[in-house]
């Protein structure tokens, strides 16, 4: 090989190799969450259909013989029981890996015919799904909601919701497609409705506060505004959020926090309430009210 070939040759290693290790540098630091994303995949453990579920999962199921997750039981077991509403047929499990550890997997099934999601539901607080089925959009067929705790710790509070359409296919989705209330779509109908000022300003501590039109005033009692500063913002944001049942209705509590200029998280005053309403795969807040604690 003669010295210039020796040179490009030593010249396209070198570079090939910084590429490699910028691609590996952007790979090693990207951001992976734990969002409640479906994956929207089917299988019938039953009847032997081909299954793409990541896990082999019991052929037969005594649902009525379950261990609970979380129970005493739970170390031994693969699959336990997560929710059910058993008068419907309505089971839902999680599964286990090879080493042990729950990985945000869950297998819904509804009258022996099993669904594989990829819906994260293991948190330090062990709280457990809960499941509805109500006709929640008013079209005369019930839907199957879910919900699933996703996010806990200091000043987290992390609920998801899913309506899954049991009973009935949309055209152009696959069955049993879950809808996901995601965060940002909450946030910003949030956005538009809480709105605050500071009463007395400079340097004010009580908070005129609005949300939807209704006023409040809060003066957060427990913070030392010597050590916190100034308020900077007041709002609602993923970080606490909750949801329930009451009926065919859906019922969502919102975390309210106060940034201080020398804190780095939210300082939660009170509770924003709303009620959910589910149509045709969107979800729309209203009838807001606040709480302060």
């Amino acid at each position: 090989m003669t010295s210039t070939k020796k040179k490009l040759y030593t010249l396209f290693v070198f570079i090939s190799v910084m590429l490699q290790g910028c691609s590996h540098t952007a790979d090693s630091n990207r951001m992976e969450t734990t969002a409640p994303t479906p994956v929207d995949q089917s299988g019938d453990a039953q009847n032997g259909n081909q299954s793409p579920m990541p896990f082999k999962i019991p052929e037969k199921i005594d649902h009525t013989n379950e261990v609970l997750f979380g129970s005493e039981a739970d170390s031994k077991s693969s699959f336990p029981l997560l929710a059910s509403i058993p008068e419907e047929n309505i089971y839902l499990y999680g599964i286990k890996d090879d080493t042990s550890i729950y990985d945000n997997n869950m297998v819904l099934y509804v009258n022996d015919i099993a669904k594989y999601y990829e819906i994260s539901f293991y948190t330090p607080r062990m709280v457990l799904p809960k499941m509805k089925l109500a006709d929640f959009d008013g079209d005369g067929t019930k839907e199957l909601a879910l919900t699933n705790y996703y996010g806990s710790g200091t000043g987290i509070s992390m609920e998801g919701l899913h309506i899954i359409d049991i009973n009935k296919k949309t055209e152009g989705e696959q069955p049993w497609t879950a809808h996901v209330f995601y965060p940002d779509a909450y946030v910003k109908q949030l956005a538009r409705v809480v709105s605050y000022k500071l009463v007395g300003e400079p340097n004010s501590d009580t908070i005129e506060l609005v949300v939807d039109g209704k006023t409040y005033t809060v003066t957060p009692s427990y913070v030392d505004f010597k050590e916190s500063g100034k308020i900077t913002d007041v709002r609602c944001s993923e970080s606490i959020v909750g949801f329930s049942f009451e009926g065919n209705q859906i019922k969502v509590e919102f975390g309210l926090g106060v940034m201080y200029e020398n804190f780095a998280d939210f300082q939660y005053i009170g509770t924003v309430y709303a009620d959910c309403t589910f149509n045709g795969g969107d979800f729309t807040l209203s009838n807001f009210y606040f709480k302060a604690d």
